[in-house]
């Protein structure tokens, strides 16, 4: 009999993004302060590569920050990001 088969590969990131915090206000510092710089960073980066999908750029800085290079497979083409 002719059946095929048909294979979909889908993924399911989730991640818990931590709120930007203004520096001054974080009070924190050393080691802490380093990793409220770390997020704050990181989330611009991950607004810069959203805004260059929506305006359909020709170059999306995925490789600005760890979280977009991360999730580069997950952020453009036909993925959903809700």
């Amino acid at each position: 009999s002719g059946t095929t088969s048909q294979m979909n590969d889908a993924h399911l990131y989730l991640v818990d993004l931590a709120a930007s915090v203004p520096v001054q206000k974080s009070d924190v510092a050393g080691k802490e302060l380093k990793e409220v710089q770390h997020i704050n960073t990181s989330l611009s980066a991950l607004g810069d590569v959203m805004e260059a999908l929506d305006r359909k750029a020709s170059h999306v800085p995925y490789h600005a920050s760890k979280l977009t290079h991360m999730l580069k497979g997950c952020l453009g083409g036909n993925s959903r990001t809700m």
